[in-house]
């Protein structure tokens, strides 16, 4: 009877050990393909409403529709026809001067802006992030087209992940307005390796 129990009791810490370094594992994994799947990401995010905003979520890859604000509270910007908001206080952005896309593989860690409150409430971009100084895009009067200025951003995520982001345009493959065409990538957090 004695072995028995002490069999079954061996047998025991035997298996709970060997969940343990399963899940383990199976976490460690996890982490790694989080950080392993950070491809060259491109979207196109539908704010062609002249009344709604549709938000990008760049946590989760996905678009999400104003309706869905309160539920679905992390989206990190927002698109409405040339306006883009953040979803502050949480998510910031950096415009990066003097660096490529394709060079930037570690976020800075400082220097990063939110939306503030408006200093002329008439005017729907004023306090935005992406149109302090000089907005994302620029505009020409004469043929009324908007141009991305081929900016690179850094964003920090609701999630408090970071990002690389940058606007290809503001058009559609049909050459329709409001349809913002985004490249970006998840990049290593300052102080860490790529």
């Amino acid at each position: 009877m004695k072995f028995e129990i002490l069999s079954g009791f061996i047998l025991l810490s035997f298996l709970s050990v060997s969940c343990s370094k399963s899940n383990e594992k199976n976490e460690s994994q996890e982490a790694a393909s989080q950080v392993e799947d950070r491809s060259v990401q491109k979207d196109e995010i539908d704010g062609s409403s002249k009344d709604q905003w549709t938000g990008f979520d760049f946590d989760g890859a996905k678009s999400i529709k104003q309706a869905d604000f309160a539920s679905e509270i992390s989206w990190d910007i927002a698109v409405k026809r040339s306006s883009i908001k953040v979803n502050a206080p949480g998510v910031k952005i950096l415009l990066v001067k003097d660096q490529s896309f394709e060079n930037i593989a570690t976020a800075a860690s400082e220097g990063y802006i939110s939306d503030q409150a408006p200093s002329d409430p008439s005017k729907e971009t004023s306090g935005l992030a992406f149109h302090q100084g000089e907005s994302w895009y620029s505009y020409d009067p004469a043929t009324h087209v908007l141009k991305s200025r081929d900016q690179v951003y850094l964003l920090q995520s609701s999630e408090g992940r970071y990002f690389k982001l940058k606007i290809l345009d503001y058009y559609n493959s049909d050459r329709l307005p409001g349809y913002l065409q985004v490249q970006w990538q998840e990049i290593a957090a300052a102080g860490t390796q790529p």
